[in-house]
């Protein structure tokens, strides 16, 4: 026998002036989506024009979602105006049975369905299924799944003072050859962080205390508790530079430690979430085209110089050497001064592009993310023939010429670029 289903409510429904069956309320989807339904019944016009499933609270009390043994009806392939006519002639007591028969399996073929079925609407989920959906473009977002701080974790980040500890020792360790986060504006907004994205800091402040330890072991206790913290946080929908921020230090630290196949899964989830929060595009995005503050986009551009520089430094020791990100245009901005930006006085004048990069003289971090683009050309000419690559070698030996007379006139030491064209 062919399977049962519920059918539609047959309480009488109003008429309109021309005779079409109108519900009370708006339909389930209409209400989340924010969209002004018709109430057309059994079909919005909305629903019925988008191919979504349709599906009407049967009172005014039940407003959120259908009842767990209530089916999602799905409208017909008829366009709305049909689907009214439809109606029309069945009467004020129209029954869904009579127009549609209910598909015993939505799921198969509506992923609309499946994401109606979900407790918390994702707008990055939401995106990939209906890009041109008036909710996505309106950037509305329901609240994320709670993330639990376990006793562990807040044992290791500790009291306000605490993080502060770590954020100084941080910045004297770490900050000097990979300035990606501002010590400003950490300070600044630590309270605010504390009180609205407490996960999200403790993640980073996690990860910043990962990278100053000294463990007896590359997989350490503490090592272990980040990475569990970590993949909770991503795993409740939330995407933020500071998440990304400790992404990149758990990176770091995977490479320094050579904790190998990680670092290239890492580097690789760092380079996906950086596209899904659109910092790829700082490096050629003008301060006075976006309402990013000024700040906050040289983060972005120095969190993005960084996870370019980790994906061509893990390849350069991979024998497959495949690349996950593509390399920066000449018109891509390099980071500006790290002591100038770090103590709130740069401004976006300040950024140079990479074509003039040679002509000018730029921070140290800005001089790593020099030598990336000859890091690309050495990946992928490994194996040409030596007197096919003297030009390049020349290239990388005025590179390094280069940071060392700046080196004199500043009175620092460009390790990082060293180290990595010396590679």
């Amino acid at each position: 026998m062919p399977p049962q289903h519920e059918s539609a409510p047959t309480e009488d429904r109003p008429l309109d002036g021309l005779g079409v069956a109108k519900s009370p309320l708006s339909c389930h989807r209409c209400r989340r989506l924010k969209r002004r339904c018709d109430r057309q019944y059994p079909f919005c016009a909305l629903c019925c024009e988008r191919q979504e499933s349709c599906d009407y609270p049967p009172s005014r009390k039940q407003r959120n979602r259908p009842r767990s043994g209530h089916v999602m009806r799905k409208p017909s392939l008829l366009s709305p105006r049909t689907s009214s006519r439809t109606a029309s002639t069945a009467g004020s007591s129209i029954q869904a049975s009579a127009v549609q028969t209910a598909s015993p399996h939505p799921s198969q073929y509506d992923i609309h369905y499946q994401l109606s079925e979900l407790s918390e609407l994702d707008i990055f989920a939401a995106s990939f299924l209906n890009p041109d959906d008036n909710f996505i473009r309106a950037q509305l977002e329901s609240a994320k799944i709670e993330v639990s701080i376990t006793e562990a974790v807040s044992s290791l980040v500790g009291s306000i003072s605490d993080i502060q500890t770590i954020a100084v020792e941080f910045n004297q360790n770490i900050y000097t050859w990979m300035p990606i986060l501002s010590h400003q504006q950490f300070q600044e907004t630590l309270l605010e962080r504390l009180t609205l994205r407490r996960a999200e800091l403790f993640l980073l402040v996690l990860a910043m205390k990962l990278c100053v330890s000294r463990p007896t072991v590359a997989r350490s206790a503490l090592y272990t508790t980040v990475k569990e913290f970590y993949i909770s946080v991503e795993s409740s929908g939330r995407l933020s530079i500071l998440i990304l921020q400790a992404a990149v230090l758990i990176a770091v630290y995977e490479l320094g430690h050579g904790i190998y196949p990680a670092v290239l899964l890492s580097v690789a989830n760092c380079a996906r979430i950086g596209v899904l929060l659109g910092v790829d595009n700082s490096l050629t995005k003008l301060a006075h085209t976006t309402e990013i503050p000024w700040i906050k986009l040289e983060e972005c551009r120095r969190v993005w110089w960084m996870i370019l520089i980790l994906d061509r430094f893990v390849n350069l020791s991979n024998p497959k050497r495949h690349l996950v990100t593509s390399d920066p245009d000449s018109d891509s901005y390099l980071p500006v001064d790290d002591a100038e930006w770090d103590s709130g006085i740069s401004k976006p004048a300040d950024a140079v592009q990479l074509r003039f990069s040679s002509q000018m003289n730029i921070g140290r971090f800005a001089r790593f993310a020099h030598a990336v683009p000859l890091l690309s050309q050495c990946i992928s000419r490994v194996d040409e023939a030596p007197h096919d690559t003297v030009q390049l070698r020349r290239t990388i030996l005025s590179l390094i010429n280069l940071g060392e007379k700046e080196g004199v006139t500043k009175r620092i030491l460009f390790c990082t670029l060293n180290a990595a064209c010396y590679m």
